[in-house]
C-alpha cells in the first residue's frame, strides 16, 4: 500500500481502464502473474483510462495514456501523458513519468510518479510551476488504479533547496 508522505495535496484520482494496445507481447495480466516469460526485448503496452480528479483547487476528470514498457529485468517503466478536464471546462496537460513494483506479483502494485502538470489558463496557471510526486497503486486485474499527487515541502528545519528562493525572490519583485 502506499504510504503517507508529507506534502501539500495537490490531486487525487481514481481511474479505470478504457483500452489496451499491445505489440506482438502476451497479455500484461500473464507477463506480470509469471504466467508468461517476458520477452527479451521487453514489452510494450498503451494503456488506456479515465475517472474523476479531485484536490482542494482542482477538481474535473482525467483521461491518460500510460506507455509502460516492461524491460527484461521485470522494471516496470511509466511513461504518461493525461488531460485534465477541470469543472469549469479548462485544459490541464499532465506528463509524468515512473516505476510501478509488484513487490508480491498481481494484484497490486505500488506506483511512484513524478509528474508535471502545464496550461495557459489563468485560473490554473498556478500548476504550471509545482514538481509533484505522485505514489499510488494499479490493479491490472481490476484495470483500476488510484494515484495520490502531492507537492513536497521541506521539512521543519531543513534549508530551502537551492534556487527556490531565489525564485521567489524574483517572483516577489515582478509581482510588486
Amino acid at each position: 500500500m502506499t504510504e503517507q508522505m508529507p506534502g501539500e495535496l495537490i490531486y487525487e484520482y481514481t481511474i479505470q481502464a478504457t483500452g489496451a494496445t499491445s505489440y506482438g507481447v502476451p497479455a500484461l495480466d500473464a507477463l506480470l502473474s509469471g504466467v508468461a516469460d517476458i520477452p527479451p526485448q521487453g514489452a510494450r503496452y498503451d494503456l488506456a483510462f479515465q475517472g474523476p480528479i479531485v484536490g482542494q483547487r482542482l477538481r474535473g476528470a482525467i483521461e491518460l495514456t500510460d506507455h509502460i514498457h516492461i524491460r527484461p529485468d521485470g522494471r516496470v517503466q511509466l511513461h504518461i501523458h493525461a488531460e485534465i478536464t477541470t469543472e469549469d471546462g479548462k485544459k490541464i496537460a499532465l506528463y509524468a513519468d515512473g516505476v510501478a513494483h509488484f513487490t508480491e506479483g498481481p494484484p497490486v502494485g505500488d506506483l511512484r510518479e513524478n509528474v508535471t502538470m502545464t496550461t495557459s489558463e489563468p485560473d490554473y496557471a498556478w500548476v504550471n510551476s509545482l514538481q509533484i510526486w505522485a505514489p499510488g497503486h494499479g490493479r491490472p486485474s481490476q484495470r483500476r488504479g488510484t494515484c495520490h499527487g502531492l507537492r513536497r515541502l521541506a521539512p521543519v528545519g531543513q534549508p530551502t533547496p537551492p534556487g527556490c528562493s531565489r525564485a521567489r525572490r524574483r517572483a516577489r519583485v515582478t509581482a510588486e
